[in-house]
């Protein structure tokens, strides 16, 4: 006798979790979307089913993945009632929301942080800026500031004070962390994290580039491509995430968690001394599904997710089967992103390819209209389409293949991607430290 397909349902609030549905569908799963605030697009119709939350435990699924942070309360109360959930916890949230009291966190586990200036005032962050004279990445606490469209890096303290200018009025009240910058090579780290420890089996690196344009030009985007791949226990992750143990253990954290770090070389103070040192900078933690880098990093995963998303719901995950190599995704979008509004209509303009490689597209702000897919109009991220290879250049030659295939019209996207992560990693294993 045939087994009963596995139910997959999906707690969503801005249908990010629609790359890991269609992966899913393609496995055999049922698929159901709950969405937990007013849908602002058609994102995911006529692709994936929906079910009212009040439903979702009569529905009996085999795992309730949570896509993104924001959630906490919810997925938590459905744990209460015994439903099996993966993703979102209101531990999650305080992780990715609450930066100034996270880098005390970093502070405490041993972890270099950048020093730090916080206030709710923009003003006060202004004669900060000017009584320095220094330049400052700017990121905000709490939802609004997750999203990295809203963090800038300042090239000097004019343009950090003219940035700051602009959220005048605009940010109502966040936190405003003002990081000194560090110059080195920005890389971040994944685990998984069971309760206890990590486990060893599921390192992965993520080298990703936010900048829309070619050459790191122009406004954040989230994210405008990555190059990832699988890895054993290194330097980076010894200095870094590694030390995060306790203090996880003692929040109760459970599932992937992303420690993003700049990795600076540190010159001999004389001409005499002997070779650099290395100090591994902890910048932010993102416990949830990294979006681009866990739609990347599926096309790695030699097994089936919705395997994996049972065994994570239920506690049961001890290794995960990896491809090797490495893999490499392009943003694909259409005006007015990165921008949220604008003349130029984002939705229900035909993105066409053929459904072969629907796997590898990763729709984001796409629906199905009986016929072929359209945008949904959430912003333009149309898709991320997604390739893999035995080195990083052919996993980006693999990547564009894909982005070749789709027929999009005004679609924009880097055409740089993977470029800079060929010399990343050089430089990263030069200095022993991967």
């Amino acid at each position: 006798m045939a087994s009963k397909p596995l139910r997959i349902a999906f707690l969503t609030k801005d249908g990010t979790y629609l790359p890991f549905a269609i992966r899913c569908l393609i496995e055999g799963c049922e698929v159901r979307a709950i969405w937990t605030k007013p849908r602002k697009s058609r994102i995911g119709v006529g692709m994936v089913d929906e079910l009212p939350l009040g439903k979702l435990a009569s529905w009996k699924p085999d795992a309730v993945v949570v896509d993104c942070t924001g959630m906490g309360k919810i997925a938590d109360r459905l744990r209460k009632i015994g439903l099996p959930v993966y993703g979102g916890s209101e531990i999650a949230d305080f992780l990715e929301y609450e930066r100034d009291k996270v880098l005390d966190l970093l502070k405490n586990a041993g972890i270099a942080v950048p020093e730090t200036y916080s206030t709710r005032n923009v003003s006060q962050a202004i004669a900060h800026v000017k009584k320095t004279g220094e330049s400052f990445v700017i990121k905000l606490d709490g939802e609004k500031g997750a999203g990295s469209s809203l963090t800038y890096v300042g090239d000097g303290p004019e343009d950090v004070i003219e940035m700051l200018e602009t959220y005048s009025g605009k940010i109502g009240g966040a936190l405003i962390n003002l990081q000194t910058k560090v110059r080195g090579v920005e890389i971040s780290t994944e685990g998984f994290f069971d309760g206890k420890k990590f486990l060893d089996g599921f390192w992965n690196h993520t080298l990703e580039r936010k900048k829309f344009m070619n050459g790191d030009i122009g406004p954040n985007t989230g994210c405008a491509g990555d190059v990832l791949w699988w890895t054993e226990s290194n330097k980076v992750i010894e200095q870094g995430i590694r030390k995060l143990e306790p203090i996880l253990g003692k929040l109760g954290f459970y599932g992937q968690i992303d420690l993003n770090t700049i990795v600076e070389r540190i010159l001999p103070m004389n001409p005499g001394d002997k070779g650099a040192t290395f100090k591994v900078w902890g910048l932010e933690l993102t416990p949830r599904f990294g979006i681009n880098a866990s739609v990347t990093l599926m096309q790695l995963t030699d097994q089936p997710m919705a395997r994996f998303f049972v065994e994570a719901a239920h506690h049961q995950v001890r290794e995960i089967k990896k491809a090797k190599g490495y893999a490499c995704s392009v943003t694909l979008s259409i005006p007015p992103f990165p921008n949220k509004t604008a003349e130029i209509p984002s939705k229900d303009i035909p993105c066409l390819f053929d459904l072969e490689i629907l796997s590898r597209v990763n729709p984001l702000d796409m629906w199905w209209n009986g016929d072929h897919f359209e945008s949904a109009g959430d912003g333009g991220w149309i898709c991320s389409p997604a390739g893999t290879g035995a080195t990083v250049r052919e996993a980006r030659y693999d990547a564009y293949s894909v982005v070749d295939r789709i027929n999009l019209p005004n679609k924009q996207y880097r055409t740089d991607i993977g470029d800079k992560a060929e010399e990343d990693i050089k430089t990263l294993e030069r200095w022993g430290m991967l």
